[in-house]
């Protein structure tokens, strides 16, 4: 108990010191102004510490239920998307996630030539996954003009006993997205699969919208085997009709027969994939 008490003490002194900064610095300049706002962020984080400590002092499992503006990543740009995370997987997991950045994740897909920065951050828990975002969602407003995707066991897309917690992801999605999973892929052979919502603004690289739909996908499958599992309404909005064949046999049907040359008949993967299908398109139309 002493030493939780002495820790509380050096966080107080922390946030008298971040003060003494905010003191010196000057309000009338925009770099005085923005110092002025980080010192206060930091020191709202510094106070959820000490939230914290006072919960674990009691000697109970209770912890502090996640809310948003709550002050724990205050001094983050990713705060709110943080607590929009935080607060979803409370709801469903009774916990305060942990979680930590990717580095390596820059880019959606992994793939440099398809141009989707992102930043990456693995979830810890039962079932991890990684949540990557194309950008932050200011005011905790959902916002169909951002892509977002999450990477996570594939086990989780084609084993119905785990229904549920596909039920949980495609939920996540919407709450950042406004809308429902556009593109769900599993990459080749691999474990893993995506969930994802492509917004417009990707496809509109060129004049003709058909270009870019058509030039995202062949970016998408440039550099990797890809088992594209569905690809929503959303994404096909506006597209001419042979775009959208020339895709599904250009692309989606032969990378099928990549995926089926590593162990797996074609016969075998379309039924495993209608079956994905069907439970996203059936769990959509109830979220």
């Amino acid at each position: 108990m002493q030493k939780i008490d002495n820790i509380i003490e050096q966080i107080k002194q922390g946030i008298k010191r971040q003060e003494m900064f905010i003191a010196r610095e000057n309000i009338e300049t925009e770099e005085g102004r923005k110092n002025i706002e980080f010192y206060r962020c930091k020191i709202a984080e510094l106070e959820y510490r000490i939230k914290e400590l006072e919960e674990k002092k009691k000697g109970t499992s209770s912890i502090l239920v996640p809310k948003y503006g709550d002050g724990k990543y205050a001094a983050d740009s990713y705060k709110e998307s943080f607590d929009m995370l935080r607060v979803w997987y409370y709801k469903h997991f009774h916990q305060d996630p942990s979680f930590s950045p990717v580095p390596k994740r820059d880019m959606m897909f992994y793939d440099p030539t398809l141009w989707m920065p992102v930043n990456t951050y693995l979830v810890k828990g039962k079932i991890p996954f990684e949540l990557m975002f194309s950008e932050n969602y200011p005011n905790y407003k959902s916002d169909n003009t951002k892509s977002i995707s999450i990477e996570l066991p594939f086990d989780i897309l084609s084993k119905e006993e785990n229904e549920e917690y596909l039920r949980y992801m495609l939920e996540l999605i919407k709450i950042y997205s406004g809308n429902n999973v556009n593109l769900v892929l599993g990459n080749g052979v691999s474990t893993r699969g995506m969930l994802s919502f492509i917004a417009d603004n990707e496809l509109s690289v060129y004049p003709v919208k058909d270009l870019g739909y058509y030039d995202f996908f062949n970016r998408l499958c440039d550099n990797n085997i890809r088992n594209i599992i569905y690809i929503g309404d959303s994404m096909k909005k506006g597209i001419k009709s042979e775009t959208i064949d020339t895709v599904q046999r250009e692309i989606v049907d032969f990378h099928k027969k990549l995926t089926a040359n590593e162990g797996i008949t074609e016969e075998e993967l379309e039924r495993s994939n209608e079956k994905i299908k069907k439970r996203i398109l059936s769990i959509n139309n109830h979220l």
